[in-house]
């Protein structure tokens, strides 16, 4: 989780200071340019193989992101694309080929850059909050099921058979309460994956938060099953706990 946290703060960073380089260039006059019309753009998404190699501010923006969007520390590991691909991923085809084919910007152009970079920057920073929600729930869920199966390990010690009425329904009041406890945890996991408890870091598509991040262990869900294998106990305790009581009563 920290080291998701730490790449997702790079990438916003990096898409922050892209958009400012390219904010800072001074794109030739409307008159001394021809101004491609929505990037409504036929050719492939490679410059032609005959294109000279110039110096321009279409170059100057590749060069500035693969200074900063590619140059994260973890992007081959991360992604390990190229420049058109990751792109295109970000921005979108139109725009990704007009940055890779023109020979020159333009006003428009260079707004439609500015903006796309602002939008993964910030997509970033709400994936950020995101993950800090996460971090705060599991330390919540954590001390909660820490507290809840202490308490299920102390009212259950003591044999059935050795406490009296009272004391059974105590235990069952008690084990009760750890159930309801557990069947809150659960509900509150549930309603967060299905109101907008996502991850969207990118563009290419949306998924559940807790699957993306677990998706490496052995569940993709840890909290839940936790807390329902407590349940479970619980649960079984309760009946048990009730069985002695029919059988005294």
């Amino acid at each position: 989780m920290q080291t998701e946290q730490k790449r997702t703060r790079a990438e916003r960073d990096a898409f922050e200071h892209f958009g400012n380089r390219v904010s800072a260039l001074e794109p030739p006059s409307p008159s001394s340019t021809t101004l491609p019309s929505d990037y409504e753009l036929t050719r492939s998404l490679d410059p032609p193989p005959s294109s000279p190699s110039t110096t321009n501010e279409i170059d100057v923006i590749q060069q500035a992101y693969r200074d900063t969007v590619l140059n994260t520390t973890h992007y081959e590991e991360e992604y390990n694309e190229s420049l058109v691909q990751n792109m295109t991923i970000e921005f979108g085809e139109n725009l990704t080929t007009a940055i890779t084919t023109h020979s020159q910007l333009n006003p428009s152009l260079q707004q439609a850059v500015i903006q796309s970079a602002t939008a993964a920057s910030i997509r970033r920073a709400r994936f950020s909050n995101r993950l800090d929600d996460e971090i705060a729930t599991l330390t919540d869920v954590e001390q909660t099921l820490t507290t809840t199966i202490k308490r299920f390990k102390q009212v259950t010690e003591r044999p059935r058979h050795q406490q009296s009425i009272e004391d059974l329904q105590e235990t069952h009041q008690e084990l009760t309460t750890c159930l309801k406890t557990c069947e809150q945890l659960i509900e509150e996991r549930q309603t967060q994956r299905t109101d907008g408890y996502t991850a969207e870091a990118r563009t290419d598509g949306i998924v559940d938060l807790q699957e993306y991040l677990y998706c490496s262990l052995d569940v993709t869900y840890p909290v839940l099953v936790d807390a329902t294998t407590v349940l479970e106990h619980c649960t079984t305790a309760c009946r048990r706990v009730e069985d002695e009581l029919v059988l005294r009563l």
